[in-house]
């Protein structure tokens, strides 16, 4: 049959879509044995002739090489979705007017957003492709259907357009767990203790775990980190918890105006960012964390001085400070 009858059932050119996951380490099998037992120094040896393994360093189960990717990994949430589009010509005909346009359709929105713009129309030569790598930050968890649509003209009817559509279904996990807890000390002092848990498969390092606070609120980090040398690092194994804490302290207490204004509002959200084990970037916040209600009195007594050693049958002097906190 002529293709350009055929193209009145079939399209000229295929379409695929791969996406682009990171590879993982392949560590060896150790198995060794004491020269005294039976195998004597064979497992020894086949470790040792064992190309992944790292010379003279062979039972840490360290490696150097790398493990192309067997099947789909896991998308989380925050990390960058890439994926390799290729549209193929496989006739002998100049394929013309070729665009390519990809929409993603997430679990919130009920239509197809567009993340790549067709570019200008171009000919589509026979046995040549059109590469295009696409690269969208995901925001939400769930199912996700990318399509991808490609428009060009006929070759049988040249004023007719035609278009080819696939659709290709993936699903963002959620990366990590995060709890919340609040605790006031005093009126004008609030602790936020957070504690984050990763849920992936892989290890990963907490690049920076920050508190944007309301504006209302100065923020201290009261937590430690492990360091090596100069650096800062949170590694965190597969379901492996890290603990933060942070004081926060009303701005402009001395006024006394902004407690009695912070009453059922919120203190602001997290922010964190994150790395995969071969160092691809992971962004997260939070949903903004509401304070939790308190009744605010109209008169708060604070202590402004007090000596740290008294003695017994001793006078001593303490400065205390009673103030209006209304808002009138």
């Amino acid at each position: 049959m002529d293709p350009v009858l055929k193209e009145k059932n079939e399209h000229l050119f295929s379409l695929k879509v791969m996406c682009l996951t990171r590879p993982s380490f392949i560590t060896p099998t150790i198995i060794t044995s004491d020269q005294k037992d039976l195998p004597g120094q064979l497992f020894n040896d086949i470790l040792r002739k064992d190309i992944t393994t790292v010379p003279g360093s062979e039972t840490i189960a360290a490696s150097s090489f790398l493990l192309l990717p067997q099947s789909f990994k896991d998308i989380y949430l925050g990390e960058t979705f890439s994926c390799y589009v290729c549209i193929h010509n496989h006739s002998n005909h100049v394929v013309k007017g070729v665009t390519l346009k990809v929409h993603l359709e997430t679990p919130k929105e009920n239509c197809f957003r567009i993340i790549k713009q067709p570019k200008d129309p171009i000919d589509l030569a026979a046995g040549c492709n059109i590469d295009e790598v696409i690269h969208h930050e995901v925001k939400e968890i769930g199912n996700h259907v990318l399509l991808c649509e490609v428009n060009y003209r006929s070759v049988a009817i040249p004023d007719e357009d035609k278009s080819l559509k696939k659709t290709f279904q993936f699903k963002v996990h959620k990366p990590l767990d995060i709890k919340t807890n609040l605790y006031a000390s005093e009126p004008e002092e609030i602790y936020l203790e957070a504690e984050v848990q990763n849920i992936t498969s892989d290890y990963m390092v907490l690049e920076n775990v920050l508190l944007e606070a309301s504006p209302l609120f100065n923020v201290e980090n009261l937590s430690t980190q492990q360091k090596i040398d100069s650096l800062n690092l949170n590694i965190m194994a597969s379901e492996e918890s890290k603990h933060f804490l942070y004081c926060m302290t009303l701005k402009n207490y001395q006024n006394n105006r902004n407690l009695k204004a912070m009453t059922d509002k919120v203190i602001g959200k997290l922010d964190i960012v994150w790395r995969s084990n071969l160092g691809e970037k992971g962004h997260l916040q939070t949903s903004p964390i509401p304070k939790k209600p308190s009744d605010v009195k109209d008169l708060l007594l604070g202590i402004d001085e007090l000596p740290s050693l008294v003695y017994l049958e001793e006078m001593f002097s303490i400065t205390l400070r009673l103030s209006n906190i209304t808002l009138q």
